[in-house]
């Protein structure tokens, strides 16, 4: 289990345990937030070339190391 994974379950939990509607809100915010899928930056993604190009897109132009796009996958180590 991810610490991503283990957070949201301890604010499940506690939100589920609070009775009272305004201190419930603050655990669904955090809820919320980690529900968002994970950006993962064009620089730490497996496609990213060192010449600032991608080899899942197949650009030959050079991006910017902090883009994204919803096919990137992080890469290992």
């Amino acid at each position: 289990m991810t610490d991503r994974e283990k957070a949201l379950a301890y604010f499940r939990h506690r939100e589920a345990q609070i009775p009272m509607p305004g201190a419930r809100a603050m655990y669904q915010e955090a809820i919320k937030a980690l529900e968002q899928p994970e950006v993962i930056r064009c620089k730490d993604c497996k496609y990213w070339k060192h010449d600032h190009t991608c080899s899942e897109h197949a650009l030959v132009s050079p991006m910017c190391a902090d883009e994204f796009c919803s096919r990137a996958e992080r890469r290992k180590g």
